[in-house]
């Protein structure tokens, strides 16, 4: 498990000058750091990486700070160094789905644009060994057969009863299966394992044990998987090209307030921004290495649950690299493992069929992955070669080369990719996701609610969060004259629409929150719902308030946010009603937060399954419901 304080070597140097930054941050404006930026973004991951790109292309002063030495974050491509000149990628290695010709997956789109190439991963072509015997095909036939009759299984426990998805272990519902059988011999239970690991666990790198049966209802984009030949280490350089990142930059606190500026210190110094994108992995939040002030638990308790709820799982590989090949030539070798040994080595790729290169990778997960990285490399690798050498007796010679990681004890991430386990749901992403306050921005794969643990969802993400940022900005910028006119004039409301709510496009995402109501209204072809000093002008009641009606609102009762989805489905919204407006209506209706949530959460689903980037049909309003 990570730690729940940040190591000596990451908190004590910087202690002062965390003390000392928000010091002079808070008291003394002009003591103020000389670094300040629009946007401060934490973590020079893909996701980190990308908004940066793309909120300096839209005109923000952006820094990148990175703790490591290298830019990438779990992307991190080596050079095999083995004497055949080849790269090899130690985090993510492929891009999940190509997607289709109407929706490409966001990764393949933007290799096909930095012109990378990229190999085909046919999992067709595989070898399955029981110890020393390559299983025939009528034993996969029948190894086939046993799981499909396990997932309808399952499919029918959550028919009857829809809460199992979130709080049934797929270990529980293994043992569930093997009771409908009238019980399960250890070679059928190792079978069915083997089938568990191969499809569930080895996927989103947890325990069975851990992960609760909702893990197997993923969404997966359609399409081949590919590889990188040269690494994704390519993709991140281009990414990166032009930014502005700071490298040994140890965040290590996070001052806020809402509507001023942010104060990162790290162990390097500070650095002063309007806005914080943070990008930091779900393993460093959960280890608490960084202090926001104020905490996230208060500004935002759903999403310090969030946090303590999604799971980090492990997922090392051990790299041998050999003088020639003496395996199967297919592309996956699969054993199945006795149960003692779970967890460990029961999906091998053959680099030989993919890239031509005498080198097999071993994947290990799960508590034998976490448990393991106390080992030297040779203690690892001597695992994986003891399972290989029971499915090619006599066969296996010594690896000229040895490469194994260790992302549970990375201090930087502390886990492969996020998993769903007992009691989370993929509902905990969303949480995650949400801004708070329009000061704190969050992304990276564990906030992407159908695509956590990938590539394109951390990708995804990033967009979300600069579309957010946007938002605000543009807010903020059309809150001055506002604010303006009413210390001028405080008895004459203004006919124009507060800053909160003015060029709120349906581009951003946007969804408007305040302590106690809301009103969402479509907005399908405007570019903003009412623009800035637009004049009042007749409206139905049924459209909901006018602009001159939103100009007697007082600022804190209206502000843009998208926590009002967040507020709506923790109940810290505060009312028994809002007034939603939704599309497709003409009029709105009081709806219980409850059922605003679960619209929402619907749509959510729409557009996530069928696009990387989601676009919300919506804006609006908010007000207290005596205002309206």
């Amino acid at each position: 498990m990570p730690p729940t304080a940040a190591p000596p070597s990451q908190l004590m140097p910087g202690q002062a000058a965390a003390s000392s930054c928000a010091h002079r941050f808070r008291y003394a404006a002009g003591n103020a750091p000389s670094e300040e930026f629009d946007v401060v973004v934490l973590g020079a991951g893909i996701a980190g990486l990308t908004a940066a790109q793309e909120l300096s292309a839209a005109g923000f002063s952006v820094v990148v700070l990175e703790g490591r030495e290298r830019i990438g974050g779990r992307l991190h491509t080596v050079p095999m160094d083995d004497g055949s000149g080849a790269n090899i990628d130690l985090g993510a290695a492929w891009i999940h789905g190509l997607g289709s010709l109407s929706n490409l997956n966001a990764i393949y789109a933007l290799a096909l644009r930095f012109n990378l190439k990229m190999v085909p991963t046919d999992y067709d072509d595989f070898a399955i060994y029981l110890d020393d015997h390559r299983l025939d095909d009528a034993e996969l036939a029948e190894l086939n057969a046993l799981y499909d009759e396990f997932s309808k299984f399952i499919v029918s426990l959550v028919a009857r009863d829809p809460s199992t998805k979130s709080r049934l272990s797929i270990d529980a519902a293994v043992n569930l299966f093997a009771s409908a059988r009238g019980g399960m011999d250890s070679k059928t239970m190792e079978a069915l394992y083997f089938h568990v690991h191969n499809y569930v666990e080895s996927y989103w790198a947890g325990d069975g044990g851990q992960m609760a049966i909702g893990t197997m209802d993923e969404v997966r984009v359609p399409g081949d998987d590919v590889v990188l030949p040269g690494g994704y280490g390519q993709m991140v350089e281009r990414l990166a090209d032009g930014l502005d990142i700071r490298l040994n930059q140890v965040v290590q606190r996070v001052d806020w307030q809402r509507g001023e500026s942010v104060l990162v210190t790290t162990s390097q110094g500070c650095f002063k921004g309007r806005r914080c994108l943070v990008t930091l992995p779900l393993g460093v939040l959960k280890a608490n290495y960084v202090q926001f002030n104020p905490p996230l638990a208060v500004a935002s308790p759903a999403k310090a649950l969030a946090i303590q709820r999604l799971g980090t799982g492990v997922y090392n590989k051990v790299i041998l690299s050999f003088d020639h090949a003496f395996w199967d030539n297919v592309v996956m070798l699969h054993r199945i493992p006795p149960m003692a040994e779970r967890g460990r080595w029961a999906w091998i790729v053959n680099l030989h069929r993919v890239l031509g290169l005498p080198v097999l990778i071993g994947f290990s997960h799960g508590a034998f992955a976490v448990e393991s990285e106390s080992l030297t490399d040779e203690e690892i690798a001597e695992h994986f070669l003891g399972a290989l050498r029971a499915m090619y007796p006599g066969k296996v010679p010594k690896p000229k080369k040895i490469i194994c990681t260790r992302w549970g004890t990375d201090p930087f991430s502390h886990m492969s990719f996020t998993n769903i386990p007992v009691g989370a749901s993929t509902r905990d992403c969303d949480i995650l996701r949400q801004p708070i306050q329009n000061t704190l921005f969050f992304a990276g794969e564990a906030t992407s609610r159908v695509y956590y643990g990938t590539v394109h969802g951390a990708y995804c993400t990033s967009l979300q969060a600069v579309a957010d940022i946007q938002a605000a900005d543009a807010a903020e910028r059309a809150a001055a004259p506002a604010r303006r006119q009413a210390a001028a004039s405080a008895s004459a409301p203004a006919a124009t629409v507060p800053a909160a709510v003015a060029k709120i496009s349906t581009a951003t995402m946007p969804a408007v929150s305040a302590s106690r109501g809301v009103v969402m209204s479509p907005s399908s072809g405007h570019q903003s719902l009412l623009p800035v000093s637009q004049p009042a002008s007749p409206r139905p009641a049924q459209l909901g308030p006018t602009p001159s009606d939103v100009a007697k609102w007082s600022e804190p009762d209206v502000y843009n946010s998208s926590g009002i989805m967040n507020d709506c489905i923790t109940g810290e919204i505060g009312v028994d009603e809002v007034l939603m407006h939704p599309m497709n209506s003409t009029a709105p209706t009081f709806m219980s937060p409850q059922a605003v949530a679960q619209a929402w959460s619907a749509m959510l689903e729409r557009f996530h399954g069928s696009a990387c980037i989601g676009r919300a049909p919506a804006v609006g309003w908010v007000a207290p419901r005596s205002k309206l």
